[in-house]
């Protein structure tokens, strides 16, 4: 059986592959919290942010960058009021 070569440009190739599927899947996380806070615009820029990053340096760029847009995401989410206002000034129960 003969052993596999590789070429340095196909290792390069396979390398930057390998890490930007790696990105894509980081990039998930802000993604996914983008849409569960309504903030699917910073969600999109973290996903493409990572996969660009994972292309680049890997896991050492998509990793930070994933963690800064999901911060960004909750930062900037407003949470809903379970409650609503009547605007009576009287918080106790109807009876």
């Amino acid at each position: 059986m003969e052993p596999i070569q590789v070429t340095t440009q196909e290792f390069f190739l396979y390398t930057i592959l390998a890490n930007t599927a790696m990105g894509f899947l980081i990039g998930l996380v802000p993604l996914a919290a983008g849409f569960i806070r309504h903030q699917r615009k910073y969600g999109f820029y973290g996903l493409i942010a990572c996969v660009v990053g994972g292309a680049i340096l890997g896991i050492f760029l998509s990793l930070p960058l994933a963690a800064v847009f999901t911060w960004l995401v909750l930062k900037t989410s407003h949470p809903k009021s379970d409650s609503i206002s009547t605007g009576s000034g009287d918080n106790s129960p109807a009876s």
